[in-house]
């Protein structure tokens, strides 16, 4: 899995990492580099390096491969409860085999899967788990190590952001039919997730650059737009899913439009009642992945926490889906 040149990457972490073993101290320069040595460096996934890094000292690559597999398990089994019942099997599941052929394209052993088991943990904790007193601290200890991990962890504090935003706009606005009391918190529960926003903005800044490490995935964002463009758009992964030449097609990226497709018309199926929440988590996420391929995953897993959330109340749409072949095929 970490052999050949489409990941070659994967040496570099294993070099960092065993640095960072050897020395005790993060790097804060390029030491590996001849054309551009001594440069600064954020390395904001040097956790990860340190993780792999001791894993192949131990186990050697069937280690790694074990990790890889033991976090997609565990993220799935994770996903699979979320939505699993005795009384609506296919939908669910069918929708989750779905989610697993998007999630092809990431199933390597990079720092973004451990994103993508954070933003899975997140989902679980703010959607079932947030009345609990637990949450606070459990979601502030995720942060923390996602922060040290990848440069996604800023999709933290910005899962927090949403969920506080659809709460708090169905306590203040008129939305139409039953939206303002769909998945509506208690008023403790309420008050605890506004403490989480504050708390995970701050678990940002446990990194070994403070500010600087917060910044640094955010001016990597706007560099896309500025003078690294160019260069960026020669990376396969961050190349745009949809075009003009493409979007009225179901080739390329079947499953990602047919999971598009399909979580939309679970809301118009249940557009009565509409978690408002769901829905911006949906909408964000929808244009996120439109922005770069490496994103399709994140939106795939906001496309199945969308649909339980319309499948539950909705009886008919389960009906529509309840084979899962009919689903996927």
């Amino acid at each position: 899995d970490i052999e050949g040149p489409r990941y070659r990457r994967n040496w570099l972490h294993l070099a960092v990492g065993r640095h960072i073993l050897q020395t005790f101290s993060i790097p804060r320069a390029d030491f590996l580099s001849c054309t551009i040595a001594h440069a600064p460096w954020i390395d904001h996934e040097w956790l990860f390096q340190v993780l792999v890094r001791f894993i192949y000292d131990g186990a050697g690559i069937q280690g790694l491969i074990g990790l890889k597999a033991g976090v997609i398990f565990f993220m799935f089994v994770l996903l699979l409860f979320l939505g699993y019942t005795r009384e609506r099997q296919s939908g669910p599941v069918g929708i989750l085999l779905l989610v697993l052929l998007i999630f092809q394209r990431r199933m390597t052993l990079r720092p973004d899967l451990f994103s993508l088991l954070f933003f899975v943990l997140y989902i679980v904790i703010l959607n079932v788990h947030v009345s609990k007193r637990w949450s606070l601290w459990a979601i502030a200890l995720i942060q923390m190590i996602w922060t040290n991990m990848h440069g996604f962890f800023i999709l933290g504090p910005a899962l927090v952001f949403v969920v506080f935003a659809g709460e708090k706009m169905k306590r203040s606005l008129k939305l139409p039919f039953a939206w303002n009391e769909r998945g509506r918190l208690t008023d403790a529960a309420y008050k605890r997730l506004a403490w989480m926003l504050p708390v995970v903005c701050l678990a940002c800044l446990a990194n070994p650059y403070l500010l600087e490490g917060v910044w640094y995935p955010l001016k990597v964002f706007f560099s896309l737009a500025g003078d690294s463009r160019i260069f960026f758009s020669h990376i396969q992964e961050l190349e745009r899913p949809l075009a003009w030449s493409n979007l009225f097609s179901w080739h390329p990226h079947f499953y990602y439009k047919r999971l598009m497709a399909v979580s939309f018309l679970s809301f118009l199926a249940n557009y009565r009642k509409i978690d408002i929440t769901v829905l911006l988590l949906w909408g964000g996420f929808l244009l996120f992945s439109l922005g770069a391929l490496r994103n399709i995953v994140f939106f795939a897993l906001a496309a199945y926490f969308a649909f339980l959330s319309n499948f539950q109340e909705n009886f008919w749409f389960y009906l529509l889906c309840e084979s899962a072949d009919d689903v996927v095929q």
